[in-house]
């Protein structure tokens, strides 16, 4: 009975959903994990500098599904901020990954580390697929809520700062002059505009102001379970 005032593309984009979130969060820990075992993660150059298949493949993901889903979210039926809010999500997350879609792309640090935040989507996108199945188990509901509350405290709210810290710390660094030289032009352009670093945090101010439904809605499922 949930899911009945929903329009067609609204079901559709949630259907889509369950298989795209994990996907994309697979995908980013999978990017994460190679650029760790590969060693290129460890200093400010190697950061910039950083790029691997498999962290390739989540930045093209990623990037395509966003500007895609950017008309999406604008067709689909719904209060016209939270449309706003969603494409400007997609568009200021989109940002920090352009110097990976570049053919001469760098920096696939940045973009995997910040896309490890993917994993929030999962449960995210339960809470309107359990709505569209009808799903009122407690316990169910509200594992789910305390996932979501949790995973979003942890890779958003902890995460973006310590990004932020780590990118400030090496960008205004010492080593930057040397790393920006090294780097293609269009990446190197791309990092003294600071365009990552203000789409950083653009997605934790977001965060931010959607924790606050979320934290409610996580606490309103477990009072319903215990």
């Amino acid at each position: 009975e949930g899911g009945h005032g929903m329009d067609f593309l609204n079901r559709m984009d949630i259907v889509h959903h369950a298989v795209y979130a994990p996907v994309v969060a697979y995908m980013a820990f999978a990017g994460a994990a190679e650029l760790w075992a590969t060693g290129q993660w460890d200093t400010p150059t190697k950061r910039f500098t950083s790029r691997s298949p498999a962290s390739r493949r989540f930045i093209f993901l990623y990037f395509c599904h966003s500007v895609l889903h950017s008309a999406v979210s604008c067709a689909k039926s719904g209060p016209a901020s939270y449309k706003l809010c969603m494409v400007a999500h997609h568009m200021v997350s989109s940002a920090l990954f352009l110097g990976g879609v570049d053919g001469g792309g760098s920096g696939h640090f940045w973009a995997v580390m910040d896309g490890l935040c993917e994993i929030t989507g999962v449960f995210l996108n339960n809470v309107y697929l359990f709505k569209l199945l009808g799903v009122s188990h407690r316990t169910l509901l509200a594992t789910n809520g305390a996932c979501l509350w949790l995973s979003w405290i942890v890779f958003r709210l902890c995460l973006f700062p310590a990004w932020l810290w780590l990118y400030i710390s090496d960008r205004y660094g010492p080593e930057w002059p040397s790393i920006s030289a090294a780097l293609p032009p269009f990446v190197a352009a791309l990092h003294r505009t600071a365009i990552p670093l203000v789409a950083t945090v653009l997605l934790l101010a977001l965060s931010l102001h959607w924790f606050a439904p979320i934290h409610r809605g996580f606490v309103k499922a477990l009072a319903r379970a215990l």
